[in-house]
């Protein structure tokens, strides 16, 4: 998963860094501007975390999203 994220452009090393990110550092980590993140926090793809009127977004909300953006999500263990 994590060369599938390297070749989205997305900083793995700093995604992996720490379990927990804030706003500032997910831009940075997908590598888009505030607008793109907005949307997809309204269309479901990235769920956000509120903490005394911060946001946090947590190391798996920020791999699913990618999972979702790829049409990836749904299809683990299928063939199993």
């Amino acid at each position: 998963m994590e060369t599938l994220l390297t070749q989205l452009g997305i900083n793995t090393d700093q995604l992996y860094a720490k379990p927990i990110h804030n706003r500032e550092e997910t831009l940075s980590i997908l590598g888009c501007t505030h607008r793109t993140l907005s949307k997809w926090e309204n269309k479901g793809y990235l769920t956000k975390n509120r903490f005394k009127n911060k946001t946090y977004y947590t190391t798996s909300t920020i791999e699913n999203c990618a999972k979702e953006q790829l049409g990836l999500q749904g299809w683990d263990g299928i063939w199993e």
